[in-house]
Formats: structure tokens, sequence, C-alpha cells
């Protein structure tokens, strides 16, 4: 994870363009890229995930288009519409193959892992512990994708497995408590990376989010980078960057005015 300037600890959760289309009340056609994207809010860092086993390996198109990003890091199992592929341990050896061909590949990503099926149980903590072994050999991180709803489970075992746990807010009332919800990932995952997830959409509502409330949620995610409480911001997605939001142009302009400050 980069340090320096607050930009350096924001990712974007990236998806094939126009994924999202005509769900979660998203409407319009998205044709933004997670590179177009990452570039128009002036971050370079990108969770590329599959969503409904798209896309499909070999990633090497996609590999070239991300190039010049400073981190990508890869799905192993995408979102809940993906198949899981335990017998070959999802995306694995894609990752693994393209991170020896690219550098700024850093690591690989669990989405939808508690409260999917039976992923938890087909990736139990001694499977995370085996492909954590592998991807360390190859110098890259192993991240997990949880939701608020997640962090009170006993899910410790697992965290033991990893090197990064993400958490996605849903629900109006955890909104406010941002830094509860940090709190929490950091007791469940003691000494892990923590990024909070900050959407471009309210997809628990199915509505947009109002400029002031994005960047109420930005600032409030900054001061949790600031005192340590998180180690960075992820936006979610590049599928609804291009579609006039008023919480992506926020975002932007929220980039633009506080990106080059220190942390």
């Amino acid at each position: 994870m980069g340090t320096g300037r607050m930009r350096d600890r924001f990712w974007l959760w990236g998806h094939e363009a126009g994924s999202h289309d005509g769900r979660w009340g998203i409407g319009g056609r998205s044709r933004m890229t997670p590179t177009e994207a990452a570039a128009y809010l002036g971050i370079s860092r990108v969770f590329m995930v599959c969503f409904g086993n798209e896309p499909r390996p070999p990633f090497d198109r996609e590999c070239k288009a991300m190039a010049a990003m400073d981190e990508v890091v890869w799905s192993i199992v995408g979102d809940a519409g993906c198949d899981a592929n335990p017998e070959t341990l999802g995306h694995l050896d894609e990752i693994l193959r393209l991170a020896g061909e690219y550098p700024n590949i850093t690591g690989g990503v669990f989405d939808d892992f508690f409260g999917f099926g039976d992923r938890d149980e087909r990736y139990s903590p001694e499977v995370l512990a085996s492909i954590r072994g592998r991807m360390r050999g190859k110098g890259l991180g192993l991240w997990v994708a949880v939701y608020e709803r997640n962090l009170d489970d006993p899910i410790g075992p697992y965290m033991e497995n990893i090197d990064g746990i993400i958490v996605g807010v849903w629900n109006d009332e955890d909104l406010a408590r941002l830094g509860e919800m940090a709190a929490k990932a950091r007791k469940v995952a003691p000494g892990k990376k923590v990024l909070m997830c900050s959407y471009l959409y309210y997809y628990g509502m199915k509505r947009e989010f109002a400029a002031e409330e994005t960047l109420g949620q930005l600032d409030t995610l900054a001061g949790l980078v600031r005192s340590g409480e998180a180690d960075g911001v992820l936006l979610a997605a590049n599928t609804v960057c291009d579609l006039g939001y008023e919480a992506v142009g926020a975002a932007k302009a929220w980039l633009a005015e506080h990106g080059d400050e220190p942390v």
C-alpha cells in the first residue's frame, strides 16, 4: 500500500464496463472501464473483480489496459454471481502467472465471501492459509471483502490467514457509524490492513448519493486514515462513474482538493 499522499490510500473497485447496468435501480448505460474511472477520479490503485463470471481468463488484455496503474489486485473469486471454482482455487493460478509479467499486480481478493452460499465452507481457513502461502511466494497479499454484518460473526480463524480486509457498509444506520465499523474490523482482523468502502451509488437503497453525503463520508474516512484507524478508502465502482451521479463528481472534487495532502 502506498504512503505519502492521501490519494495513494484510495482504491477503485473495478468491474467490466457496463456490468451494473439495469441493476439496483441504476439507469443509463455505463461504458467507463476501471482504468478510465481511476484516471478520471485521480487515483491509481484498482481492485479488478470478476462480476457474473466476466471477464473470463486469460486476463492478459485487461492487465495490459491497467499496466499504468500503480497497483492492481485481482479477484481470486468474484462476486456472488461468479463460480467459486474451489477445485481450481478460483483464479489463483492465473493471478500467479500474471504477477510474473505485470509487477503492478500486488495481490488477490475474495469478494462476497461470507453469507453467499458455501464459499466460506469450501475455502476454509486451512485452504486460505495454503492460498496465502502460494501468494506470499510471489510477494502478493491476500484480501477478503466483508460487509458490516459479518464483523459480528465468528470469522477470526479466516482473518488469521489474510493480509487485508475490505469493509462495505450497506445499511443507513451503519453509514453513520463508519468509525465503529473500522474499529470492529481492527478487532476481528488484528494486524491486518483495513480498507473502508465508500459507494459512489447507494446500492443498498437503490438510489444516488447526494454530493454532501459523499463529501461527509470521505471526510470521515480520511479522518480514519489520518488517525491510523483505517489504512485506506475504496471507491465503488467504475460502473457508475460516467452516469452523471452527484457522488462521482463530489469524490473527484474531494480528491482534487485533498488528494495531495500528506498522510
